[in-house]
């Protein structure tokens, strides 16, 4: 008798499938508590996105896995996971998830290229009721007031000295060398990666002399990062025009 042979890739696509409804189990027990299970379910959920297991349930995105199988919002999980790239288990053992947020609030805002896990070692200047200044570390701060320090930070950020760009309706319409669309877009994708990670930029074509549309989609952006995004934004655009001169 003729024997057949199992199809090739049959067995990952098992062990995929096995491994997905392990984590699913898991997130649906730790999502009955996540007060004290939050960095258990936010690495669980950074698993099943991480691996894209979901797709071994069909699924075409993280976003529908979670809304149709664990009934996680989803700022709600982005937050969790969050929470668990930044800090190890043992630290989310010591701390409230809001005081962590917290933490990975303060360390955007710092001009340095600060860690959230750096943050739990500082020490922060705040006021009582009084008026009174006092120095609190990390343990002994609330997490009012670490937001409230890093709402400060961002307020104090000066304004960095713009570097005189040419314009893009210029660079378009042939009165100056024209903008390599290509070059610009390539390079926008790749240096917002840092902050998102799968940026979307695209140029919309208007009118000769008029200005082009960016399209510009991020996900997972903090609403501090925009500043940032738009400076990134301007600087490939620079890069890409002096790509047309050289």
């Amino acid at each position: 008798m003729p024997t057949t042979t199992p199809a090739r890739g049959r067995a990952p696509a098992t062990d995929s499938r096995r491994e997905l409804a392990q984590e699913t189990r898991k997130i649906l027990r730790l999502k009955t508590e996540i007060a004290n299970n939050y960095w258990d379910l936010g690495n669980a959920l950074s698993i099943v996105n991480d691996k894209k297991l979901y797709q071994a349930a069909g699924h075409k995105s993280f976003e529908e896995y979670l809304r149709k199988d664990v009934k996680i919002g989803r700022s709600t999980a982005y937050r969790l996971m969050e929470l668990s790239r930044n800090f190890s288990r043992e630290t989310a053992s010591q701390f409230s998830q809001e005081k962590l947020l917290g933490a990975i609030a303060y360390a955007k805002a710092t001009p340095e290229e600060d860690r959230p896990i750096d943050v739990t070692r500082y020490e922060f200047e705040v006021r009582t009721p009084s008026g009174k200044k006092v120095t609190k570390d990390f343990a002994r701060v609330s997490s009012r007031e670490i937001k409230r320090a890093a709402a400060n930070l961002r307020r104090r950020k000066k304004p960095v000295a713009s570097i005189p760009t040419p314009s893009i309706s210029g660079l378009t319409s042939g009165k100056q060398p024209r903008l390599k669309v290509a070059a610009f877009l390539t390079k926008a994708r790749q240096v917002l990666k840092d902050l998102s990670p799968r940026p979307k930029v695209s140029l919309t074509a208007v009118k000769p002399g008029a200005d082009p549309l960016v399209e510009l989609r991020l996900s997972n952006l903090h609403a501090s990062s925009i500043p940032e995004a738009l400076g990134l934004l301007t600087a490939a655009a620079w890069e890409a025009w002096m790509q047309s001169i050289s």
